[in-house]
């Protein structure tokens, strides 16, 4: 990822999940981090994971593209730790 510029990308959000292990912690980052963002001349992400919990921080040029770039991202976010539960973590 590239270093994000703050008056280029005014709009961020930051956010975390805690997960039950490191190892599904990592395995839902790289899960996730397999598509780039749609749209990145607008919206910027970050990933990483620190033990248990995985982080997402979101920058973006416009509120309407930080949010819908978010809800997209959790949604698949939600379908990968789903995943892991019904079938085990490899």
């Amino acid at each position: 990822m590239t270093e994000m510029a703050e008056d280029e990308f005014p709009y961020a959000y930051n956010a975390s999940v805690e997960l039950p292990s490191p190892k599904m912690a990592e395995i839902v980052m790289k899960a996730t981090a397999v598509d780039p963002e749609l749209r990145p001349d607008e919206v910027q992400r970050e990933l990483w994971v620190e033990n248990v919990t995985f982080h997402m921080r979101f920058k973006a040029k416009t509120k309407r593209a930080l949010r819908t770039s978010a809800t997209s991202f959790y949604d698949f976010v939600k379908v990968s730790i789903a995943a892991l539960e019904e079938f085990g973590q490899g």
